[in-house]
């Protein structure tokens, strides 16, 4: 909405990549991130900011998180993760630089990425075509085993306020406390 209540549409003539809109994505600072199926935007100060296609491992995102760290995280269709660090100067241009990518050959359980979590402690789990991925401590794990669940599709992961994380899968919802 514009500050006089009016309803404000974005699509590729504001600089969007295209109007496919996948999903879009608030974090803690206000950033609004929006998830096209021609790449991934930042909307701010009224205006798109496109992340270049250069810094993805492929440009159909469909997942961002921004952790506690400030480390944007983009998990992509087919590609596994890119992690990318965010600047913004003082004169509020922002600018990305890739840090990582990650994906089934270097730790992920699957390079579909459907969502990426934080937990209450500053771990990162992984919701990945072929199961659940923890990221802790600079390392990742797989934790298909520890939730008696293996190789399979995990669509999302979603910490409560009790510190479970709720597991969700094709067929079943897990509960891991």
């Amino acid at each position: 909405f514009e500050k006089n209540g009016e309803i404000k549409t974005i699509t590729k003539k504001d600089g969007l990549p295209n109007n496919r809109i996948r999903f879009s994505y608030r974090d803690a600072k206000g950033l609004l991130w929006i998830g096209t199926t021609a790449g991934p935007a930042l909307y701010t100060s009224n205006k798109v900011i496109n992340i270049p296609d250069e810094m993805l491992p492929n440009t159909f995102p469909l997942c961002i998180l921004r952790d506690s760290k400030e480390n944007l995280w983009i998990g992509t269709d087919g590609g596994g993760v890119a992690k990318l660090s965010v600047n913004e100067n003082k004169n509020g241009r922002f600018s990305f630089t890739l840090e990582s990518v990650y994906n089934n050959e270097n730790g992920l359980d699957g390079n579909i990425i459907f969502r990426v979590t934080e937990d209450g402690a500053g771990n990162l789990w992984f919701a990945t075509s072929a199961g659940l991925t923890l990221y802790k401590d600079e390392k990742f794990y797989s934790a298909n085993n520890s939730i008696g669940y293996a190789d399979e599709q995990i669509f999302n992961v979603i910490p409560d306020a009790f510190g479970n994380m709720w597991i969700i899968a094709p067929q079943e919802l897990f509960l891991v406390p």
